[in-house]
C-alpha cells in the first residue's frame, strides 16, 4: 500500500509538470509535415536534403557574386567562347580531312556494288558554334546521272540506302584490324535489283566485314551472297489453318548449304547433276576464310 501511495504522489508530480500546450502541438506537426514534404521533393532522407541545401547554397552564392561582378563574368565568357572556338576549328580541320578520303572511298565502292551512276558527297555548311562543331554534315546521294546530289535521307530508295551503309561502312574500317570494336550489322535485302559481278561485289564486301572481326547478318535471295556466308538459316512461311507462321531451317552442314543454294536459285532443292556442280561450284568461289579468333563471341 505504501509503494502504491509513493507512486500516486509521483504520477501526480509529474502530471503537474506536463505543459499541455495545443499550440505548440500544432508547431511540431506542422514542422513534422514540411520535414515530410522536404524529403519528399529532395530526399528521401534528411541528409539527403541537407546535401542538396548545401550544393544550392554554394551555386546561389556562386550566382550571386557573377551578378556583383558582371566584368569578372565577361571575361570568363570570352575565354570559354574561344574555347570553344579553337576546339571547333580543330575539329573542322579533322572534318574536312576525313570527308575528302571518306568521300572519295564511298565513291568507288558504290561503283563497284552495281552503281556506276550514283554520286556521294559529304557536304560541311557552316553554322553558329555549337557542342556539335562549327558545321552541320550531311551526306547528300544521287542515284542517276543528272541528278544533282541531295539529302540521302530524303532521296535514296531502301536498296540504295542499305548499299551506301555498306558503303560506308566498308570505307570506314581502320587499317589495322586490331583496333576495330566488333560491332553486329544488319543487311536487309541489301543485294535488291542486283546480279552477276555486282553481287558478287556486294558478297565480297560482306564478307570483308565479317574477316574483320564483325558479326553481319545478311537476309538475302542470291545465292552467291548467301555462299559467301560462314552459317546459313532457311526461312519458310507456312499457312496453317488459315495461320501464317514463319519457320526457320538451320543449315549447316554442306550439303544442307548447296541444298539452299539450289532452293535460291531454282526455287526447288534439285539433285540434278549439273545443278548439284553448280551449287558446288558457287561455294567452293565464295567460301569464307576461317573466322578470326574473336569473332565467335556473342555480340
Amino acid at each position: 500500500r505504501e509503494q502504491l501511495r509513493e507512486v500516486s504522489q509521483q504520477l501526480h508530480s509529474l502530471n503537474d509538470d506536463v505543459d499541455l500546450n495545443p499550440q505548440r502541438i500544432d508547431e511540431i506537426q506542422e514542422r513534422l509535415n514540411a520535414l515530410q514534404k522536404t524529403k519528399r521533393l529532395y530526399g528521401p532522407t534528411l541528409q539527403d536534403v541537407m546535401t542538396y541545401h548545401e550544393r544550392a547554397s554554394l551555386e546561389l552564392a556562386e550566382l550571386e557574386f557573377r551578378q556583383s561582378n558582371p566584368e569578372a563574368l565577361s571575361q570568363q565568357c570570352k575565354a570559354q567562347r574561344q574555347q570553344l572556338l579553337e576546339a571547333c576549328h580543330a575539329l573542322t580541320t579533322v572534318r574536312q580531312d576525313i570527308a575528302t578520303r571518306l568521300q572519295q572511298r564511298v565513291q568507288t565502292t558504290l561503283e563497284a556494288l552495281a552503281m556506276p551512276h550514283a554520286s556521294f558527297e559529304i557536304a560541311l555548311t557552316p553554322c553558329e558554334p555549337d557542342s556539335q562543331g562549327q558545321e552541320r554534315v550531311t551526306f547528300l546521294f544521287s542515284a542517276n546521272p543528272g541528278e544533282p546530289p541531295r539529302a540521302l535521307g530524303t532521296v535514296a530508295s531502301g536498296g540504295e540506302l542499305a548499299r551506301v551503309l555498306l558503303a560506308l561502312t566498308v570505307a570506314s574500317q581502320p587499317e589495322s584490324q586490331e583496333t576495330t570494336p566488333p560491332l553486329l550489322y544488319v543487311f536487309d535485302e541489301i543485294d535488291t535489283g542486283t546480279s552477276g559481278e555486282a553481287a558478287k561485289t556486294i558478297a565480297q564486301q560482306l564478307q570483308r566485314l565479317a574477316e574483320a572481326g564483325h558479326q553481319v547478318l545478311v537476309v538475302t535471295h542470291q545465292p552467291i551472297v548467301a555462299a559467301a556466308a560462314h552459317h546459313h538459316w532457311l526461312v519458310e512461311k507456312h499457312v496453317m489453318e488459315a495461320t501464317t507462321a514463319s519457320h526457320i531451317q538451320n543449315s549447316q552442314q554442306e550439303a544442307d548449304v548447296e541444298r539452299l543454294l539450289l532452293h535460291l536459285a531454282s526455287g526447288e532443292a534439285t539433285q540434278a547433276k549439273v545443278a548439284n556442280s553448280f551449287a558446288q561450284a558457287l561455294r567452293r568461289q565464295m567460301k569464307p576464310k576461317t573466322f578470326l579468333a574473336h569473332s565467335n563471341q556473342e555480340l
